[in-house]
Order: C-alpha cells, then structure tokens, then sequence
C-alpha cells in the first residue's frame, strides 16, 4: 500500500519473512512528489510485463526489475555486430 501525505510518502507491505514493513520516505521542496512517485513507474510496470511474458517467475531484486530502455540490445546481442 502506498500513502501520500503532502511530501511524505509511506509504502507499506509484507517483507519475504511475512513481517509486516513500512517505509517512509519525505520529498524535500525541490522533488515533486508526482514526479517521484508516478516517473519511474511506467517502467517497471513494463519491465514486469517483460519478466511475464517471457515466463520468469520468482523472487526478483531491484536490478532485475530494473525498466529498461526501448531498442536496447539483448545481452545475447552484446559483443555481436549490428
């Protein structure tokens, strides 16, 4: 669950040991806290998308969610001429 309160946001959820956690998290004047909250977003809504469809299921860390860029190359790709 995420809460925003003016430029506190509180994200609230359930660790991997079914603890229950929250973290805070206070924008100062300078961040709007639309642009933190709602800019990455579409990304990593993607990203899941990503890991979806191609049938990757299991506990993932923030690198492997991590949006990625359109047109980017495979990692298969890397090293490989165009």
């Amino acid at each position: 669950m995420i809460t925003v309160t003016g430029t506190m946001i509180t994200v609230t959820g359930t660790t991997v040991a079914y603890k229950r956690a929250t973290n805070t998290f206070v924008c100062d004047d300078q961040t709007g806290v639309v642009a933190t909250v709602n800019g990455p977003s579409p990304g990593y809504r993607k990203s899941v998308g990503r890991n979806d469809r191609a049938v990757e299921y299991g506990v993932f860390g923030p690198a492997g969610l991590m949006p990625g860029f359109d047109g980017a190359r495979s990692r298969s790709d890397i090293g490989t001429e165009p």
